[in-house]
């Protein structure tokens, strides 16, 4: 049987840790999520307002009615994570010189990590349109912890910024290289016609 006790707890530990990091990321409250907020408490404050008149509420059922808001509430919350986390990832994977660093490694990490994100997230999906809440947010959790290892491993590594300097030289230098090529190409090939010219003359 639930409790009014379970469903503070779970607004503590669950719910309003990724709440905050949400607002702290977009600076603003995601509407979506204040409304879940805003019915959760209020099937509490009901049931506080029943017992005070001296009525009867049963503490199980206006508790499973908060859970469910704020369950439904997290599954938005990570949602909206997933967003972030979608547009900051083509926003490194569009960065150059993502090949150089470890040899290599990095990029086919950064490659696993995402399988990891999008695998998950796609099985909370399916496990949320078939109704299994519980399941639907332990894979949003795994979801979670690959978002998480992104951003600390990926996305704010040191390295991202020796690797744009050097793909920056690299692509300056290979420019330099290219115009040289087509310079001594162009004269060669004049050269080539000067020649040709010459022998024409002996040959008429």
């Amino acid at each position: 049987m639930q409790k009014i006790e379970e469903v503070y707890l779970f607004y503590i530990d669950k719910f309003k840790p990724l709440y905050a990091e949400l607002v702290a990321l977009n600076n603003k409250i995601p509407a979506e999520l204040l409304f879940e907020i805003h019915a959760a408490f209020d099937h509490i404050s009901r049931y506080y307002q029943l017992c005070n008149e001296g009525g009867e509420a049963d503490e199980a059922e206006f508790s499973k009615r908060a859970y469910s808001h704020l369950k439904r509430g997290l599954l938005d919350a990570f949602k909206l994570r997933l967003k972030y986390y979608h547009n900051e990832y083509e926003q490194l994977i569009s960065m150059p010189g993502l090949d150089i660093i470890d040899n290599g490694q990095f990029a086919a990490d950064l490659r696993e990590n995402r399988h990891k994100i999008t695998k998950a997230a796609s099985k909370a999906r399916l496990d949320e349109g078939n109704k299994d809440i519980d399941i639907a947010l332990e894979n949003w959790y795994i979801a979670y912890e690959g978002i998480e290892e992104f951003y600390e491993k990926f996305f704010t590594n040191k390295k991202l910024l020796w690797a744009k300097q050097v793909a920056k030289r690299y692509g300056f230098k290979t420019l330099i290289i290219s115009i040289a090529i087509s310079f001594l190409a162009g004269l060669a090939a004049n050269n080539i016609n000067y020649v040709w010219d010459f022998i024409l003359c002996f040959i008429k």
